[in-house]
């Protein structure tokens, strides 16, 4: 039995061998982009229900920052689908779409 010389995981035709470009998106980039829109749209609904619900200033409030999340998420969807390169990096995205889920997740109890 002969060893591997270049040990193969099976994610690594995710990873990129030389330093990441702003110009290039890959398939993170591009699931980071889809899950943050996603997870924007989803916590805009609950709260402009709850506002219609309760008809509560906070909820409007929270309804507001959703909203701007939401945008924001629309606009990395035309961004990707345009092709004209990143105007963020992935670990920007990483942090937000974290944001995102740690808020859906308090929604969630």
């Amino acid at each position: 039995m002969r060893p591997r010389e270049n040990p193969s995981t099976t994610y690594e035709k995710y990873l990129y061998k030389e330093p990441s470009l702003r110009l290039h998106m890959g398939p993170l980039d591009v699931f980071l982009r889809v899950s943050f829109a996603g997870f924007a749209a989803i916590l805009a609904t609950v709260s402009v229900k709850s506002y219609a619900r309760h008809r509560e200033r906070r909820f409007l409030l929270l309804s507001a920052a959703f909203g701007i999340f939401l945008a924001q998420g629309v606009w990395l969807i035309i961004e990707l689908a345009q092709a004209n390169g990143a105007s963020v990096g992935t670990l920007w995205l990483a942090l937000n779409l974290g944001v995102l889920v740690s808020l859906y997740l308090a929604l969630l109890r």
